[in-house]
């Protein structure tokens, strides 16, 4: 009985076959890793180049530590934050710190340069709109503000105005006016609060090799251990400065100027 040529008509199971199949089942694959790696790429490619977007979405996804903070003053307004250094001696072996007072709020406005106390003791204008200089007392009871319009020297207590001076000019005092305020309080670790319950710290964290630039932790004084994120944020390393009874703590740089809850923090 005659039989037909297996050799030309190739089977489910034949070699053939076989090879087909593996070569389309090859094909999907590539075509899905093509799919997945520009769906990765589309999402990926943003949070590696806009940092803002990156730090945003750590936040969401809680990577990140972040408390909400209220904003003062956007990175649009010409405010800045003034923070006064009061020079404390600890204990008996002469070390001095320095406490960081949030004193003023001050932007530009018609009339020259006004001064918003934080502690609610009312603001004054001085008449010229910028300042170069901004230095302190020792105990951050008086405050000398210089310009290019002028200049003067300010009862911190009462907000009031000692005495309005030429730009540059000395005023009547035995204190150094010559050195500034912000030059202060300008290591990593040495914002102490004004009734020494906290120091500002910013931290080397992995946080900030994720998303972000820097990373201020709230460290109880005395105790090392009790440290408390505030928030990871972008830009400089901003200033930071505490209201007179510690409750509120402010931060500023380029991007504007933010205050936290330090109750509202520490709760955690």
């Amino acid at each position: 009985m005659p039989q037909g040529d297996s050799g030309t008509s190739p089977t489910l199971y034949s070699p053939e076959s076989r090879g087909h199949l593996h070569a389309g089942a090859q094909q999907k694959a590539i075509r899905w890793t093509i799919i997945v790696t520009a769906i990765l790429a589309i999402l990926i490619v943003p949070l590696v180049v806009n940092t803002e977007l990156r730090l945003d979405a750590a936040r969401f996804f809680n990577i990140v530590p972040h408390h909400d903070g209220e904003m003062v003053a956007s990175e649009d307004d010409e405010a800045s934050l003034v923070t006064l250094p009061i020079a404390t001696q600890l204990g008996a072996n002469d070390l001095v710190v320095y406490r960081t007072l949030a004193a003023y709020i001050a932007e530009p406005v018609d009339d020259g340069l006004r001064f918003e106390a934080l502690d609610g003791g009312g603001e004054f204008v001085l008449p010229f709109d910028e300042f170069d200089l901004i230095s302190n007392s020792p105990d951050a009871s008086q405050m000398y503000v210089s310009g290019r319009g002028g200049a003067a020297l300010v009862d911190v207590e009462s907000s009031d105005v000692i005495e309005l001076l030429e730009s540059g000019a000395a005023p009547g005092v035995e204190w150094d006016w010559q050195t500034p305020s912000w030059t202060y309080g300008v290591n990593r670790c040495d914002s102490y609060s004004v009734e020494l319950d906290w120091i500002a710290c910013f931290q080397r964290s992995a946080a900030t090799s994720f998303a972000g630039n820097w990373h201020l932790q709230l460290v109880q004084f005395g105790n090392p251990d009790n440290a408390y994120d505030v928030v990871v944020g972008l830009g400089i390393r901003p200033s930071v400065g505490f209201t007179e009874d510690d409750g509120w703590v402010y931060i500023a740089n380029e991007r504007g100027i933010v205050r936290y809850d330090v109750r509202d923090i520490t709760a955690d």
